[in-house]
């Protein structure tokens, strides 16, 4: 096997998808006008029916890091289910797009080499400690130093830190080493913020701004917050949150039906028969910007996938809406071989081609007359991965692609075969898209996952940072998504909705969406 070259600060792809998740991996407008106050959540039930106040949630977690999980917000074994509670950031999604959280409004200069965050007053840590510029400055600083290997630091990478400044308690300056007109969707959105000087407490302490604070650590059992009675937003709803450790997605549904727990995610949909039989419980597919997206990667520096003209053979054989109806029961979106969520403005929408007897011609032009035989390294271990895999081999068969299914455990699948082989199968989450262009169609980008090379997007992407104008962004930024359709290694057929469950009586979710504001959330004791 030939050299294989990995992007640089390359991680796995559950770091990332942890980290996402915290980074807010939703949709985002362009942002160079004050933001509006944070979006509410469309009521499931009218809630000025019910007493709305007190209760107790309970949550199951996935136990993502074996018990590894810490309050630390900034480091790659952040207890991301936890710590998206305990912590706020400048800017955040929902529903809405970009919203304000501790900063209240932002403005670039012309150029977009400096931005100013003017913060929200009356914003005080857990522990009684008022929230300035300096405790941003700290954040800053400490995600990007490299001792910490910080999987945020990406969402960074253009400030420049030793430039940081504090203008006053409520006003925050910061340059950028390079021009950045979308900056308030990446790091702002995309780091918690921690108290000046707090960082060898923090994981014990978990003191932040967040509607809830820390009453009990224990990862591997039942981890316990309370509501934060001084957040800025007004008390959450819930009195506490209860979060217990379950690995098992089987056992996740059963604690749910058993009512030892009341909410559970990421619930595969062959399991919601199980639970939509029972009345007293629900189940959705929260669909939108969350929603992953579920794709095979051509190795563009193995052969045959190092020929454009195999790449682009590959993508015309995918018949889209076939393969979202058998591999998905056409619960989510069809989507068009790049990362972009298809339901972002800034989206490149355009459908690509379902056509066998181009992909033949292109096939017999690279030198594969008669088609070519090649293997599919893939895990059942990961919903979707082995319908799709099953779909596409019977549609590549129609071009002569010969396609061997190679079905390797969940446990040792990112380590053998993710990156290793010339075709594979891989998932994600879509951040905004300047994050999600940055990170997946630079070479040295940790999600460029088929080491795809293209000058041209490059350049696009170095022109459409420094360009102010919005309309002239969002153009770039789409050209560099229809040539990762055209020529990058990806084969991205559909985004697919995330699974989640809960019984009748958890009101104050945002319908059929993973985002979601936990503050609104409230206990209906008369469901």
């Amino acid at each position: 096997m030939s050299q294989i070259r990995k992007p640089a600060n390359h991680f796995s792809r559950r770091t990332f998808l942890q980290g996402s998740l915290t980074a807010g991996a939703l949709f985002g407008l362009a942002a160079c006008v004050p933001a509006q106050p944070p979006a509410q959540p469309v009521e499931m039930t009218d809630p000025s029916a019910v007493d709305t106040s007190g209760g107790t949630l309970r949550l199951a977690h996935n136990l993502n890091l074996s018990g590894r999980e810490s309050l630390d917000p900034h480091i790659r074994d952040s207890f991301r289910a936890v710590n998206d509670l305990l912590y706020g950031r400048l800017t955040r999604y929902s529903v809405a797009g970009l919203d304000a959280e501790l900063a209240e409004s932002w403005e670039a200069n012309e150029d977009g080499t400096e931005w100013i965050f003017h913060l929200r007053d009356g914003v005080t840590f857990h522990d009684g400690k008022p929230f300035t510029a300096q405790d941003v400055i700290y954040s800053f600083r400490r995600v990007a130093d490299p001792e910490l290997r910080s999987g945020l630091v990406t969402f960074l990478a253009p400030v420049d830190m030793d430039g940081l400044e504090a203008l006053d308690d409520r006003t925050l300056r910061v340059p950028m080493t390079r021009p950045y007109a979308d900056f308030p969707l990446v790091g702002p959105a995309g780091v918690p913020i921690i108290a000046d000087g707090s960082g060898d407490t923090v994981a014990t302490t978990g003191n932040g701004t967040g509607p809830f604070k820390l009453e009990n650590l224990d990862v591997e059992g039942t981890s316990v917050l309370v509501a934060n009675e001084s957040y800025w937003g007004g008390p959450p709803k819930l009195a506490r949150m209860e979060f217990s450790a379950i690995a098992d997605g089987d056992a996740r549904v059963n604690a749910l039906l058993a009512g030892q727990i009341d909410y559970a995610n990421i619930i595969s949909q062959t399991q919601s028969p199980l639970i939509e039989s029972n009345p007293d419980y629900i189940f959705e597919i929260a669909s939108g910007p969350l929603d992953f997206s579920y794709f095979l990667v051509m190795h563009t520096q193995m052969a045959p996938f190092d020929d454009v003209r195999v790449r682009k053979a590959m993508k015309l054989v995918v018949d889209r809406a076939l393969m979202l109806e058998t591999a998905a029961q056409g619960n989510g979106q069809i989507a068009f071989d790049h990362l972009i969520y298809p339901g972002d403005p800034l989206a490149y929408t355009v459908e690509p081609a379902f056509d066998v007897e181009e992909a033949k011609a292109l096939l017999a032009e690279a030198g594969y007359p008669d088609g070519f035989d090649v293997t599919l390294h893939t895990s059942s271990g990961f919903d979707l991965f082995m319908p799709i895999a099953i779909t596409y081999k019977e549609m590549a068969a129609a071009a002569g692609i010969n396609i061997t299914i190679e079905d390797y455990p969940a446990d040792s699948y990112w380590t053998q075969a993710f990156m290793q082989t010339p075709l594979f199968s891989s998932f994600t989450i879509s951040p905004s898209t300047p994050v999600m262009l940055e990170l997946a169609y630079r070479p040295d980008g940790f999600l460029n996952e088929s080491l795809w090379e293209s000058e041209e997007a490059v350049q696009l992407l170095d022109e459409a940072f420094a360009e102010m104008d919005a309309e002239k962004r969002a153009d770039m930024y789409r050209e560099v998504q229809r040539l990762a359709q055209e020529e990058g290694g990806h084969i991205v057929p559909f985004f697919a909705g995330v699974g989640r469950a809960f019984h009748k009586s958890v009101k104050g979710l945002t319908p059929n969406s993973a985002a979601i504001d936990w503050a609104q959330v409230y206990i209906d004791p008369s469901a």
